[in-house]
């Protein structure tokens, strides 16, 4: 492999362009889940936070293992496994506990989620004072840095059209998100 020269083009261009493609594929998602949500009903789920109305739209965007990763970071495995706190409490503080998610974390689901993204998540926190915003702009950020990896590499391989696809493809499947 060849050392390519420094340009604006891949300096600027590319990073630019994969941060687009990530912004329309984040716009359309959250469209889509505000129409689903508005047009569907929701799931009968008694004390369940993901069905509850008061909370922000951005704690939807932090479900499932996202949640995990949340409670992860903020409780620690330790702490989430032996259920010595009141998830009560938690709830008010995360928005993403609910008493499901207490009984399957002193179950040890857990510990299914492995450290590196929580520890960012709690490394991140003070800055941003709230944990799933927190969660969600690591999230995003690792997904842009991915995302101009696989852009260099596939360009290096097949060309700068495929790298396009490879990114768009990526982004707006259902696996990206």
């Amino acid at each position: 492999m060849e050392f390519k020269k420094l340009t604006t083009r891949r300096v600027i261009g590319i990073p630019l362009g994969v941060f687009l493609i990530i912004l329309a594929s984040r716009i359309f998602i959250i469209v889509t889940m505000a129409v689903g949500r508005a047009a569907f009903p929701t799931v009968d789920l008694p004390g369940s936070w993901m069905v509850e109305e008061d909370h922000p739209f951005r704690d939807y965007l932090a479900n499932f293992d996202g949640a995990w990763f949340i409670r992860v970071a903020a409780i620690g495995y330790e702490k989430l496994h032996s259920g010595d706190y009141d998830w009560r409490e938690e709830n008010k503080r995360l928005r993403v506990l609910d008493e499901r998610g207490y009984l399957e974390g002193k179950a040890g689901f857990g510990y299914r989620h492995f450290p590196t993204f929580p520890y960012m998540i709690r490394a991140v926190q003070p800055v941003f004072k709230d944990w799933v915003l927190t969660g969600l702009l690591v999230a995003n950020i690792f997904s842009f840095i991915f995302l101009i990896y696989l852009f260099y590499l596939t360009e290096d391989e097949f060309g700068t059209t495929a790298a396009w696809f490879a990114v768009t493809f990526t982004t707006f499947g259902p696996a990206g998100h």
